[in-house]
């Protein structure tokens, strides 16, 4: 096997095992510093929980908001308190009942509290 088929492959292309990815990618929107952001979450493949979404997503549009925040702007941490899936049928945003509504490709808006940042 070339190198190259390794990368493809991930470590078990050695062997004739065809990877799982084991992550799930979703789209997540939200607001940082009064913008709209878009930005690619990964999850697990299998999620078990609303809460592992919510906390990837927190953790990525934290990581974001660390870069994006600019002199002046007041530092805070980015919270989560409602999770909307896009329903690709009626193109409405729809409350995150379950977790199998969530898969690979899924299209999410973070809703934060209103009161983390108040331009002047």
């Amino acid at each position: 096997y070339s190198f190259c088929t390794l990368l493809a492959g991930g470590p078990n292309a050695f062997y004739g095992i065809k990877a799982v990815n084991p992550m799930t990618t979703v789209q997540v929107t939200s607001d940082l510093y009064g913008e709209p952001v878009v930005l690619d979450v990964f999850i697990p493949s299998v999620v078990v929980s609303i809460w592992m979404v919510i906390e990837a997503t927190e953790r990525v549009f934290q990581i974001e908001a660390i870069h994006r925040r600019k002199r002046g702007d007041p530092t805070y941490t980015f919270r989560v308190v409602n999770l909307k899936v896009m329903d690709h049928r009626t193109l409405e945003w729809r409350d995150v009942a379950h977790p199998s509504e969530v898969q690979n490709g899924s299209v999410l808006y973070a809703y934060q509290p209103e009161e983390w940042w108040k331009p002047e």
